[in-house]
């Protein structure tokens, strides 16, 4: 999946969880600074929005982690919807 990461920075979202992500990114990344973001969920239609910070990042600055900070209670249910639906379908398909 993509991820908006503001207007002059994108990427690849290489894993995803309730409280962050990995990131690959266009540009480099800046650690420690809030960045706003924001990523389509397949399935669900639905778009999450909010304000993150890197708490890591590689030597690139091309990698990262993305810790959600600010995620409203909406975007949070959405998120935790889609993961729980993604993650039966990927047991199910691994058995």
């Amino acid at each position: 999946m993509s991820i908006n990461l503001g207007s002059d920075n994108g990427g690849l979202l290489l894993d995803l969880s309730t409280g962050g992500a990995a990131i690959q990114a266009v540009a480099p990344l800046q650690p420690t600074v809030a960045s706003p973001f924001a990523f389509h969920l397949p399935q669900l239609n639905s778009q999450i929005e909010g304000t993150g910070v890197f708490v890591w990042v590689d030597g690139s600055r091309l990698s990262g982690g993305l810790r959600f900070d600010r995620l409203s209670p909406h975007a949070q249910q959405l998120l935790e919807q889609w993961l729980k639906v993604s993650r039966t379908e990927t047991v199910r398909a691994a058995a």
